[in-house]
């Protein structure tokens, strides 16, 4: 009888190791540059799902010349907020702001020193660029832009 315990309880073990180990935090990194006058640019980072990202940005660059060069954060006192031709509209958007996206997924503020909570269903490549009017319709949208960010981008899951 005490044999057939014993089996038991090491399949137990045998069982529960696996799982206990896949629970353990992956960390990942990766620094990029991304340009104001491009588009979405792709980042050597696969996202699969959960997690936490975390965006540190140095550096500042222009999105419009009538306007004084911003870091990630953007301008302030210009939100975009209900203006869809923007690359985020959202109620924090700001011109000139660091927009993440994952995948085909929905864009978010990565800003200066943001943090996203990857959701289940953000499955893909990180995308990142520049919060500016990409449809071109209250200026020259990306054309007239210059300068650039260096981003790390922190992923733990």
């Amino acid at each position: 009888m005490f044999d057939k315990a014993l089996g038991v309880l090491t399949a137990v073990v045998v069982v529960a190791a696996p799982i206990a180990s896949a629970a353990k935090a992956r960390h990942a990194f990766v620094v990029t540059k991304v340009e104001a006058n491009k588009g979405w640019q792709k980042v050597r980072l696969t996202l699969g799902g959960r997690g936490e990202i975390r965006f540190k940005a140095a550096g500042k660059w222009i999105f419009n010349p009538s306007q004084p060069a911003v870091g990630g954060n953007g301008a302030g006192n210009l939100s975009t907020s209900g203006r869809t031709s923007y690359t985020f509209s959202g109620s924090d958007g700001r011109e000139g702001q660091l927009i993440g996206r994952i995948g085909q997924g929905a864009p978010f503020v990565a800003g200066t020193q943001g943090v996203h909570e990857v959701r289940p269903n953000e499955i893909g490549r990180l995308y990142l660029m520049i919060n500016d009017d990409y449809k071109q319709n209250a200026g020259a949208g990306l054309a007239d832009n210059g300068g650039h960010l260096r981003v790390r981008i922190d992923y733990e899951r």
